[in-house]
């Protein structure tokens, strides 16, 4: 007599259970339904800078975004060396050029699109200003858009060296900072990582992209968004100044050993001149992360003698913060601030020029 109603409540209970189970199983279901309606794979993976490895991650998966339903797509700068460059002209250069001057100086100028010039005229670029603007010299453009500090540095190393320049010109954009501690950014590229005391280059020859995109697309296969979501809020969570720290000292000997061996490269005759460029949200607002490679970047110009003209001082000369970046930097119409304009352009040529004690026609 007592069995029965034991009975059904272990049936009652075990019905409960499932009924939490459906309805739990059916709720997960329902929010990863809707993550893959309103986010893209990438969103997950967002502010990740002191993750190398995440923020790489983050990179591939954008790529794929964009590109895997697009047979069609365009890899003509796709380069097995450098990961992409500027190869529409055969001569690597923005431009291109007739022939190389036999007298006067000649500038070489290499970077990240600051130094290709983003959202300025081909004319309005510091390389195309001192051209017009300064006599006895020829400069030529080697910048590539998304470069960082390591493909400059082998851009210059393979196609720039053999033109023997008499001034390099090196451009660094704060965030080629970070550029630097990923084998993808824009695309995939090689990368430099230390191993002990020893550097060794990493992902050269680059993959062609049809084979990244089936590699990223694999590694996507099967991934739950409400997982990948949850385990990155962990992430974030346990990710403090110890991995921050990690970070900075691991790129900075990487940097710093692509700076030195790029100034050890050259020969007495010839002039190394760095080009510091700032963001332009950092003069009108803090950014620790970025402020942080700002100074890192300065430290390793310090520690290893290097030329520099920083940005950041310079501009501000004559100018406040606010007024400096108004003028020296695209303002778009989205409210966000771009790269350096015309004006940016025109005063970065001047510098160079009294740096190098050029004088105008």
């Amino acid at each position: 007599m007592t069995m029965e109603p034991t009975i059904r409540s272990k049936a009652a209970t075990a019905r409960n259970l499932l009924l939490v189970a459906v309805s739990t199983a059916l709720t997960l279901a329902s929010v990863e339904f809707l993550m893959r309606l309103t986010l893209d794979p990438s969103d997950l993976y967002s502010s990740f800078h002191n993750r190398p490895d995440l923020n790489q991650w983050r990179n591939e998966v954008q790529f794929w975004e964009r590109y895997h339903d697009a047979p069609s797509a365009d890899f003509g700068s796709y380069d097995p060396l450098l990961g992409w460059d500027n190869l529409s002209g055969g001569d690597r250069i923005r431009g291109g050029f007739e022939e190389l001057e036999t007298t006067g100086l000649r500038i070489l100028a290499v970077g990240d699109s600051f130094v290709w010039g983003n959202e300025v005229a081909a004319d309005e670029t510091f390389s195309s200003v001192l051209n017009a603007r300064f006599s006895d010299l020829q400069v030529l453009n080697m910048g590539v858009p998304g470069y960082g500090i390591d493909q400059a540095y082998l851009k210059y190393l393979h196609y720039g060296s053999p033109l023997a320049p008499d001034v390099i010109l090196f451009g660094v954009y704060v965030s080629d900072y970070e550029r630097a501690s990923v084998a993808f950014s824009t695309y995939s590229k090689p990368r430099f990582k230390a191993i002990g005391d020893q550097f060794v280059l990493e992902n050269q020859p680059v993959a062609a992209p049809g084979l990244e995109l089936d590699r990223i697309g694999a590694a996507l296969e099967g991934r739950w968004y409400l997982v990948e979501f949850i385990h990155n809020a962990w992430r974030r969570l346990a990710t403090g100044a110890d991995q921050d720290r990690r970070f900075f000292d691991q790129t900075d000997r990487i940097i710093a050993h692509i700076l030195g061996s790029l100034q050890r490269s050259l020969s007495p005759d010839q002039k190394l001149l760095v080009v510091h460029i700032p963001r332009g949200e950092s003069f009108t607002e803090a950014e620790p992360f970025f402020d942080e490679m700002h100074r890192s970047l300065l430290a390793i110009y310090a520690s290893l003698g290097l030329d520099y003209i920083d940005l950041f001082q310079a501009y501000r000369v004559r100018l406040s913060a606010a007024e400096a970046a108004a003028r020296y930097y695209v303002q778009r119409p989205s409210g966000s601030v771009g790269h350096l304009s015309a004006a940016g352009h025109a005063r970065v040529a001047e510098l160079i020029a009294e740096h190098l004690g050029i004088e105008a026609r």
